[in-house]
């Protein structure tokens, strides 16, 4: 019974290959394994108001946002970009209904637009 090293040494493989193979299966786990770290995650409905729309030129087209304020607290009104489909009439001054998505373990938080607040549940 020959050893692993006597095996190695027939297929003469160096320890950079070696190293280039563990790099390469430790890089296809990582890419397996992310989107499940990623996933979860809370999801509340906040209300903020419409300040204006924003258009931003990208690679695709124009990507269109809203501009809201979102009250954190009673004295604290954080601006906040959230993305919408070019078809919504924006209508700035009146409040709108946010998905506010937190990320489970790196705390980053998302917007997404669900409706205008006087437009019912």
């Amino acid at each position: 019974m020959r050893s692993i090293r006597e095996r190695l040494l027939d297929v003469s493989l160096s320890w950079k290959t070696i190293l280039a193979f563990v790099t390469v299966g430790a890089l296809v786990l990582l890419v397996l394994v992310l989107p499940s770290f990623l996933a979860g995650g809370t999801e509340v409905e906040v209300v903020g108001v419409v300040v204006a729309p924003v258009e931003m030129p990208s690679e695709t087209g124009h990507l269109y946002f809203l501009r809201v304020t979102v009250g954190a607290g009673e004295e604290v009104r954080v601006p906040v970009r959230v993305p919408i489909s070019r078809e919504l009439f924006v209508r700035p001054g009146n409040k709108v209904v946010l998905a506010k998505r937190t990320a489970p373990r790196s705390g980053a938080i998302q917007y997404r637009f669900v409706r205008y607040a006087d437009a019912g549940a």
